[in-house]
């Protein structure tokens, strides 16, 4: 993802998150199961209870990004040999008895993989010397605070609506 996207995408994020579910803030942690331009946010839940969200751009370089939950009975970040966990495919009905786990919002929400694209012109007129060429230029901060503003707010109506009901269900089944 284009690093003026990846600011945009991230600042707008956080700022709604904030808004729309404030007991999540924002994290700086080291896992082999987190990677560059990732940012975290963690909500303590009482004791040992802690729940994730992770704004995951695009490792491929598509204009996208895609959220993740996380959640662990064990008060850390979760651990394990992958991400999002195999234990909890798309056929897992519901992951809430799992003591802790990584699954994709888009899993989740829908079975699907989702990611929310920004703008993209080289995969929209691909072999485009001139698309290619201007994609190498930096793009204005505003223009990526616009491009990035929808689909932002898509993703985080999917975490409050889906997300974040999956993540209190875990809690309360633990507590």
């Amino acid at each position: 993802m284009r690093k003026e996207y990846r600011k945009a995408v991230r600042e707008l994020f956080s700022r709604r998150l904030d808004e729309m579910l404030p007991n999540f803030h924002a994290v700086k942690l080291k896992s082999p199961l987190l990677f560059g331009g990732e940012s975290v946010f963690r909500w303590a839940a009482g004791g040992e209870l802690v729940c994730f969200v992770i704004l995951v751009p695009d490792p491929k370089g598509r204009q996208s990004f895609t959220v993740e939950l996380g959640w662990s009975g064990l008060g850390r970040f979760p651990e394990g040999s992958s991400r999002p966990t195999l234990m909890l495919g798309p056929d897992d009905p519901d992951p809430v008895d799992v003591e802790e786990g990584i699954v994709r919002l888009g899993n989740l929400a829908s079975r699907d993989d989702s990611w929310w694209d920004l703008p993209d012109p080289t995969l929209e007129r691909p072999g485009d010397l001139r698309v290619l060429q201007s994609s190498m230029e930096p793009i204005d901060s505003a223009i990526a605070i616009g491009h990035a503003e929808g689909p932002v707010n898509a993703a985080l109506d999917v975490l409050v609506q889906d997300g974040h009901s999956f993540l209190r269900t875990w809690v309360h089944a633990r507590t």
